[in-house]
């Protein structure tokens, strides 16, 4: 069984096989190649390669992942591409990303996927075989985008942060999970501020706690468009400062019981003087 890989540029340009990978493009304010999955029936969870280009005809204008079968990415930077599916998918045409370039010069451009593999989900992570076919297509630096105007207004979806330890990872000390997902220009970036007034900086899930955790964490999730998302984790509360906490109710209850018996004893006794 083999897994298939469609590029889709819109405009057909020539003939391709049709049990491998299908490119085809459209010239607009970008030239725009969108990676799609076809599983043939398998289910796969995870799914790796690399795209190359001429970088003397084409440059890299940006990675979009809206909409993407890929929730979880693990690499997706020079031209490197790598991502868990949980769950896995199964289908004929998972949209994985789209690229956006622009023309640098005039020629003949392939685009082409290298160094593919795709796992089953099948508690093993076996192997599953992958073709692809490149992209031949005319370029030219008259197609050159006057300009880009994202519509994407929607930020990222709302998302949870999770603490955890494990010996395993980072030497055992404390770190949080999070993820989520854009359907518009998809996820950019997060930015992760450990405490109310610490400098948030540029990170990823999973994130090392540099504070020990015992503090607000804010995590940012920005999508391509600008848009953002924000997510809080409150520090847990141990059992000890679960009993201090319940025995400082405790003694305030009782603080109070004694100030509000005391005024009416007081109240009590004046009344008992005016009387006599």
């Amino acid at each position: 069984m083999k897994i298939k890989l469609f590029l889709t540029f819109l405009v057909l340009t020539a003939p391709v096989a049709a049990d491998a990978v299908v490119f085809s493009a459209e010239v607009t304010d970008h030239y725009r190649v969108s990676v799609y999955l076809d599983t043939e029936g398998e289910l796969v969870n995870a799914i790796e390669g690399r795209f190359t280009f001429p970088p003397d005809l084409l440059s890299l204008s940006e990675f979009r992942d809206g909409n993407s079968i890929v929730p979880l990415w693990v690499e997706k930077s020079d031209g490197r591409f790598s991502g868990v599916i949980p769950g896995g998918f199964r289908g004929e045409r998972g949209l994985l990303f789209s690229i956006d370039f622009s023309p640098r010069g005039d020629g003949t451009a392939s685009v082409s996927l290298d160094e593919l593999q795709a796992l089953r989900n099948d508690g093993a992570g076996t192997p599953l075989a992958v073709t692809s076919l490149p992209l031949q297509f005319s370029v030219s630096r008259d197609d050159a985008p006057a300009g880009h105007e994202s519509t994407d207004t929607t930020p990222p979806e709302p998302f949870t942060i999770t603490y955890a330890t494990s010996s395993a990872v980072f030497n055992g000390d404390p770190f949080i999970v999070f993820l989520t997902a854009d359907k518009g220009s998809g996820v950019a970036y997060y930015r992760v501020c450990e405490g109310v007034f610490a400098p948030c900086t540029v990170s990823a899930s999973p994130h090392r706690l540099t504070r020990g955790g015992w503090q607000v964490v804010r995590v940012v999730a920005y999508d391509h468009a600008g848009n953002h998302r924000t997510a809080y984790r409150y520090p847990p509360m141990t059992p000890l400062f679960d009993a201090s906490l319940a025995g400082a109710g405790i003694l305030l209850v009782l603080g109070l019981w004694i100030f509000f018996a005391r005024r009416r004893l007081g109240r009590y006794s004046r009344s008992r003087s005016r009387s006599r």
